[in-house]
């Protein structure tokens, strides 16, 4: 009997980590990295960064572009069966504490050969070379495997890269900063001419802040967290949305439950962070011990025994809160003292920072007072007889 309950519970686990739900934060990110595949991928920047605390989504988010990447050029796709449309690769953490770049090359050439359709599926993994086929690949140097990567995307007529877990780019232990990592990447971009999506923690932020032209030629998604100053007021969009969430994910565990856990919201909110990812993951661990248990319902026990511990979500909520804090914007009138400015510039209020173009009035009044000869009295009017004239 133990075996045939823990069978169904494997089973309900399984089901319940497949589940999908669309929440607010993950809409608006969505939407903000949707339009470089509705646009021309020859029309937009090479680098796009999604960024966000551990456990928001960002893996759930990449893998949904990239199905609706594949759904989007279906019909090319069956008209060219050799055509790949999207590249989807997690990046590895390197094993000595620098990133291996020739391993990376290696992965994204293996990538196409498993190209999500079966009947394009090559057996051996091989690489084109200066059209030369190259069986096998890991004998190739890191400038050859880059090369060969090229060529791929280029025969394939690949359009999209993304890239999960890219923090890992950044690695080094040598002396090379990080900059130098970040630099190949863009220049792995610029060779492929199409874009290339990183999602990563925080830490893919630090990087913008050294070089100007990269943060000119990358835009930041940020996939946030839920804030307490959103969940304060009940009409707000995002406390619907996370209410909404909460119970969504609780109704769909297929056991019963104590009544009223939907009206702790606050508990939730604050052992998950007010990530719908790391509450998925809570909940199913509860549920996983719900299952296994003899009543084999959700108790409050369950759900407080199987809480992330505080000291994780304290170090957790500091690095997220380092990163928005990263993401910040300054004020109008910083970037206004910094150019020289004497007035914060606006386009409600005409400011005398710069002569306007329209200076017909001011250049006639000069010419007028500037018109009589020297010596020539302006109209004025005389007193007569020593008597004050009425004003």
């Amino acid at each position: 009997m133990d075996n045939e309950k823990k069978a169904a519970a494997i089973a309900a686990i399984r089901i319940y980590a497949k589940k999908r739900i669309s929440h607010l934060k993950l809409s608006d990110a969505y939407t903000s990295l949707m339009w470089i595949v509705e646009q021309e991928p020859e029309n937009v920047e090479e680098l796009h960064i999604l960024v966000g605390p551990s456990g928001c989504g960002k893996s759930t988010l990449l893998k949904r572009i990239e199905a609706e990447i594949l759904t989007h050029y279906a019909k090319e796709m069956e008209e060219d069966p050799g055509f790949i449309p999207v590249i989807y690769s997690q990046v590895t953490a390197p094993q000595d504490g620098n990133f291996n770049w020739k391993d990376f090359f290696s992965r994204l050439l293996e990538k196409f050969n498993d190209v999500l359709i079966r009947k394009k599926v090559i057996l051996r993994p091989e690489a084109m070379l200066d059209e030369e086929t190259i069986l096998n690949i890991r004998s190739l140097v890191r400038e050859e495997l880059r090369r060969a990567v090229r060529n791929a995307f280029a025969s394939r007529k690949t359009k999209f890269l993304l890239l999960d877990e890219a923090g890992h780019l950044l690695i080094t232990k040598s002396s090379l900063p990080p900059r130098v990592q970040f630099e190949l990447i863009k220049s792995v971009a610029q060779e492929l001419k199409i874009p290339i999506i990183l999602a990563g923690d925080y830490s893919l932020l630090g990087i913008l802040q050294l070089n100007g032209q990269l943060t000119r030629r990358t835009e930041v998604t940020h996939f946030s967290r839920y804030l307490v100053s959103e969940l304060l007021d009940p009409s707000n969009p995002h406390c619907i949305s996370f209410r909404n969430s909460v119970h969504t994910l609780l109704e769909a565990m297929p056991i019963d439950k104590e009544d009223g856990l939907i009206n702790h919201l606050d508990y939730f909110y604050q052992f998950s962070l007010g990530n719908i990812g790391l509450l998925k993951k809570w909940f199913n661990r509860a549920q996983w011990r719900a299952l296994m248990s003899d009543e084999q319902v959700l108790t409050r026990e369950i759900l407080q025994g199987s809480r992330i511990p505080n000291k994780l979500l304290k170090l957790m909520l500091e690095e997220a809160k380092l990163g928005e804090k990263q993401l910040e914007d300054i004020k109008d009138d910083v970037l206004t003292l910094e150019l020289g400015l004497s007035v914060t510039p606006s386009l409600t209020v005409i400011t005398d920072n710069f002569p306007t173009g329209d200076s017909n009035s001011t250049k006639s009044q000069k010419s007028r007072k500037g018109s009589n000869r020297p010596g020539k009295r302006g109209p004025s009017r005389d007193r007569v007889g020593g008597i004050p004239y009425a004003a």
